[in-house]
């Protein structure tokens, strides 16, 4: 599984995905996994739409060993020669060392990407300081499955 090819969405824009990249963002997410700390981010992008909307506070934890399942939201790395971005996605299916991932509102998922880039695991959706309920959990381990089957298709959402 982690000798096939990355193929990225098409709804993950590298271009959109994060203000931070490439170097800044490496020596950022080193601090914070040497302190073992959960950060924020502001959501860029569609991919994840309805669950997770522009705009959207994400809490990232680490993920201090514990084994990914599908339906859990995770913070990662596009795997990028040139510059290195995080982006977050959805897994539909984890398998030792690499990941499957998908956006809720991708036609088609990411990776397999090694698991080593994967960043953390999202604690808490909020929108407009208010939690958003129903964005991780039991819902997202079924649109795991759903989406893994090709049984979601993607919302046409306006540009961002």
């Amino acid at each position: 599984m982690g000798s096939e090819p990355v193929l990225p969405s098409p709804l993950v824009r590298p271009d959109k995905e994060s203000t931070i990249s490439g170097l800044v963002l490496d020596e950022l997410l080193q601090s914070v996994r040497k302190q073992d700390a959960a950060f924020r981010l502001i959501a860029p992008g569609s991919s994840m739409w309805p669950s997770i909307r522009h705009g959207d506070l994400v809490t990232v934890e680490p993920l201090r060993g514990q084994p990914l399942r599908a339906g859990d939201v995770v913070a990662f790395l596009l795997p990028d020669t040139d510059s290195r971005q995080l982006a977050i996605q959805r897994v539909v299916r984890a398998n030792g060392d690499a990941v499957v991932l998908r956006g809720d509102n991708c036609p088609q998922p990411a990776g397999p990407i090694p698991r080593a880039s994967v960043v953390g695991l999202a604690a808490l959706v909020e929108r407009r300081g208010r939690k958003v309920p129903g964005a991780l959990g039991r819902r997202g381990r079924l649109l795991a499955w759903l989406n893994a089957r090709g049984w979601l298709r993607p919302f046409k959402t306006s540009p961002v």
